[in-house]
């Protein structure tokens, strides 16, 4: 027999009884996955997942949503590997496209697929979900992304049936669960809106009920157990590392480019690049690239951050058109609340040089993974005031520079008019002067002796 393994993740963060060793196997060609009990307490745990297959097997046999076969082999429940893609990413699929009405029509079809699994319900769509609508023996973590999805024949397939609660449960929390957890990035939270948990009527009231439950879930599941991302706000002392903090705070700064050859973005065609410091947390990064690449990548940063790009030129002055994976404030302003932000120039047509001038502020990673999507929504506005308010800031200070340029102009315009006064008077005193020189001029050549002399001056 040829057995590899394939992946292996211990679940030791967990109370003891539900410690689990997950391990995927290739035996003989064939694929499995293996759920192991990592102690003796957990041997219960492990055994009943096979139990809960059949049982949920047995419920949906009459439904579109399916379920791995698993037995009880060698002191494991090893279950049958079954290739596909995930339910999210097929909703990704559909986000990407735009049809964002399809995917919610598609999230509301495995949410009825999932109540009227019981052959003795009546099949009528559900039009409102309530508190009364509630389901029993159901698997709580069959997530979008734990959900295999067959598009042609439109069928579910779940392979992990770890966490099966005989009581009823509210579909409600259910459908929260999956939003929670698929609404995980800001492509997601964008394109489905923030309105989201009110399309499957989950009001305010609601998803503050179910953020209680759903910790209570987890602190079932952990026990007295610290996850290791919980264990430093757990240590008594704690200690600062300076000299890594030096050097984080220098990787923050680190940018990557990525240059397109025509195979696409790809770590073997890019290069890490420290741009020039400018003041006020603005940085300046000037870019070259060879005659075959056909697009530009630039991430300035490994962090969440807030950007503004201030200045994108190509040789000659003109703007290069831009595209970039974060939150569009309006302004060239831009929040990435990931680690991976890109800015990204889809055509290089007539484009000879990049001149990219860029501000940016970090956002604390370690708090941002501990908000919740109605946390980073409020963010998401909260950057929008920030950057209106800088704004308004910056207009009003323009504004304060051209008053102070109009009084300056004032005052030059009453100097001006004094001058042209004074010049006024000056002239009057000339004309006079001549008036007065010219009339006894005339008077003088107007003597008979002289009338041919005063003809003359009239023709001159």
């Amino acid at each position: 027999m040829n057995k590899k393994n394939i992946f292996v993740k211990f679940s030791n963060d967990r109370a003891p009884q539900f410690c689990v060793l997950t391990k995927i196997v290739r035996v003989d060609g064939k694929k499995y996955v293996r759920k192991e009990p990592e102690n003796s307490e957990a041997e219960a745990h492990t055994r009943n997942i096979v139990k809960n297959g059949k049982l949920l097997s047995e419920k949906y046999q009459n439904s579109n949503i399916q379920f791995a076969k698993s037995e009880w082999k060698n002191n494991a429940a090893e279950i049958i590997w079954v290739e596909g893609r995930s339910f999210a990413e097929h909703l990704d699929d559909l986000l990407e496209r735009g049809d964002t009405e399809e995917c919610l029509k598609s999230m509301n079809k495995y949410f009825q697929q999932i109540y009227y699994a019981d052959t003795y319900r009546c099949q009528k769509e559900i039009i409102e979900w309530n508190d009364t609508i509630t389901v029993s023996n159901i698997d709580v973590d069959m997530l979008f992304q734990n959900v295999l999805f067959l598009s042609e024949e439109e069928k579910w397939i779940c392979y992990d049936y770890e966490w099966f609660f005989t009581c009823d449960i509210s579909m409600k929390f259910f459908i929260y669960r999956c939003l929670l957890y698929y609404l995980t990035t800001e492509k997601r939270i964008l394109a489905l809106g923030n309105d989201i948990y009110a399309k499957f009527d989950i009001d305010d009231n609601d998803i503050n009920r179910f953020n209680e439950l759903e910790t209570q879930l987890q602190k079932h599941i952990a026990g007295n157990s610290i996850p290791l991302w919980k264990l430093y706000d757990k240590m008594q002392s704690k200690s600062i590392p300076v000299l890594s903090m030096i050097e984080e705070k220098r990787n923050d700064m680190r940018a990557q480019v990525y240059y397109d050859t025509g195979q696409g973005f790809r770590e073997c065609e890019s290069s890490w690049l420290f741009p020039e410091e400018l003041e006020d947390r603005r940085f300046r990064v000037k870019l070259q690239y060879a005659n075959s690449t056909r697009k530009v990548r630039f991430d300035p940063s490994e962090s969440p951050c807030l950007l503004q790009v201030e200045r994108l030129k190509n040789q000659d002055g003109s703007d290069i058109p831009y595209v970039t994976n974060g939150i569009d404030l309006d302004g060239g302003n831009y929040l990435f609340l990931h680690n991976d932000s890109q800015i990204q120039i889809e055509s290089l047509s007539g484009v000879q040089f990049i001149d990219l001038e860029y501000s940016m502020t970090l956002i604390n990673n370690r708090n941002l993974g501990g908000l919740s999507n109605q946390q980073q929504r409020m963010m998401i506005e909260e950057a929008r005031i920030v950057k209106l308010e800088e704004e308004k800031k910056k207009v009003e200070t323009e504004k304060l520079v051209l008053e102070e340029e109009k009084a300056k102009l004032e005052e030059e315009k009453k100097v001006l008019e004094i001058e042209k006064i004074k010049l006024t008077d000056e002239n009057k005193g000339v004309l006079l002067a001549y008036q007065k020189k010219d009339s006894m001029l005339e008077k003088s050549l107007r003597h008979p002796k002289r009338n041919f002399i005063y003809e003359l001056f009239r023709k001159i």
